[in-house]
């Protein structure tokens, strides 16, 4: 006899699984909302209260390892205020000119390089390995700007006692693909050289850029280059530009772009006649330019530019006789109208080639309407290597944060400098005219908490400006 079926209900199955889902739902609501402070920032004071941070503003945000997840803070008027952000979107991008540098085959010495070059080998995919030499050699600068763009500048020609080994890769790929333009495997170059002590000119501009007008301005640090030290208007080309550039030179047996090819404009926009060395430029609020710089009778001075490249405002911040270099660094601001920069000046170099650098100094500006309202240079009682620096809202004060392990780690949309572990961010309240320390405190990140080997790295990222490249108005 056939049995009746059986006709399950899953309604008080799925009824649980419902139920189980909710809770976990719940749980995780529950959890952004309250539990994620267990991995909260704390604002602890050692020396003064919160009265000392009065008009300062810092803001930026900690990750954990390379999650998206992140927690931004804020801290305002001694106010500390957090907010977890799952799947953030602030990511990197470039916000630096980048510097590529390549020693080419002049165009006056390719017809001997290409009748000297030999096929020494060709791989599975038919790329052939071409290799040739030279006594004379032209150092090639490529610069790549945050928006993409690319302008090629050539050095002085490099003369060599002895005949250096040239490379070449004629790449095969399909009639579709096509290669980098900013590619130098695809000509002579010499790689084998490619050293500080073979480019006396490491790099020519400060790597932070500005906006000008509606485009990029770099600073040039020192003459070089048929340029001397000061502001320049950059206009690099895209990718298709470059592409279309005509084929003006012969690589063995084909036609490319040489390598030694210039391409893109740098046009001065504010040189002043004394200056030995440029240190950093910046934009402000109230449209002008600011130009740090150091001079031929060995002072330290910032000026302000309008628009139409003219000096509204001049400022000698110091008397630095001797100097050779300085590294200049603009610190993350949250105000247009300041500017903080971390200088550190060097008289020269070792037998061992080190750089002998002086006491770094601080130079805190603010513009309005053209003129300066602050411009102070001074060295502080206490060692800097602070990852963010701003002015309080009068402007007689900086607040120093730095990690408690000091780490440079740049690229981020937002200023960064972190480190592998960062226990601490390490505060600290300046006043500018006296050099006196006001206030010392220090906000803990959750990492003391951590123990073993997988525990989370954290990563503090500062926020800045939009016109610095960062993700502030």
């Amino acid at each position: 006899m056939k049995q009746p079926t059986k006709t399950r209900c899953p309604g008080p199955g799925l009824a649980l699984l419902g139920l189980a889902a909710l809770g976990l739902v719940t749980g995780a609501t529950v959890w952004l909302h309250t539990g994620w402070s267990a991995v909260d920032l704390t604002l602890t004071h050692e020396i003064a209260d919160a009265a000392q941070l009065e008009g300062f503003t810092l803001s930026g945000l900690m990750r954990w390892g390379n999650q998206s997840n992140a927690l931004h803070f804020t801290l305002q008027n001694g106010a500390l205020e957090t907010a977890l952000h799952l799947d953030d979107d602030q990511f990197q991008r470039q916000t630096e000119v980048y510097t590529q540098r390549t020693l080419s085959v002049r165009p006056q010495d390719r017809d001997a390089v290409n009748e000297a070059a030999r096929l020494t080998q060709t791989l599975e995919n038919g790329t052939r390995i071409l290799k040739s030499e030279a006594t004379v050699l032209r150092p090639m600068y490529t610069l790549q700007l945050p928006d993409g763009t690319s302008l090629r500048l050539a050095g002085e020609d490099l003369t060599l006692e002895e005949p250096a080994e040239l490379r070449a890769e004629d790449v095969q790929v399909p009639p579709d693909i096509l290669l980098s333009p900013l590619g130098t495997y695809y000509d002579y170059t010499c790689s084998d050289l490619t050293s500080p002590d073979v480019f006396s000119i490491w790099t020519p501009v400060n790597e932070q850029p500005f906006v000008l007008g509606t485009g990029y301005g770099v600073c040039w640090t020192q003459n070089a280059l048929g340029r001397a030290p000061g502001l320049y208007w950059a206009h690099g080309l895209t990718a298709d530009e470059i592409y279309a550039l005509p084929a003006d030179g012969v690589r063995y047996d084909e036609e490319i772009l040489c390598a030694t090819t210039q391409f893109g404009t740098l046009e001065p926009f504010y040189c002043p006649g004394d200056a030995q060395l440029a240190l950093a430029g910046a934009s402000l609020g109230d449209g002008s330019t600011l130009l740090l710089y150091y001079t031929t009778d060995g002072l330290l001075c910032a000026d302000l530019v309008n628009a139409a490249g003219q000096c509204t405002d001049h400022r000698e911040l110091a008397e630095l006789p001797g100097m050779v270099r300085f590294d200049a660094q603009l610190m993350p601001r949250t105000r247009s109208q300041d500017a903080v920069l971390l200088l550190t000046p060097y008289e020269g170099q070792d037998e061992n080639g080190a750089w002998r650098g002086g006491e770094t100094r601080l130079a805190a500006l603010r513009a309005e309407n053209g003129t300066f309202t602050r411009a102070t240079a001074l060295v502080p009682d206490f060692a800097l290597g602070d990852d963010a620096a701003v002015l309080n809202e009068a402007g007689d004060k900086v607040l120093f944060a730095g990690d408690n392990i000091l780490h440079y780690n740049h690229g981020f949309s937002l200023y960064a400098r972190g480190s592998l572990r960062t226990d601490y961010i390490n505060l600290r309240v300046m006043e500018l005219d006296t050099g006196r320390t006001t206030y010392m405190g220090h906000i803990e990140t959750g990492a003391q908490r951590d123990w073993g080997s997988q525990a989370p790295n954290r990563v503090i990222l500062y926020d800045t400006l939009q016109r610095d490249g960062g993700n502030l108005p």
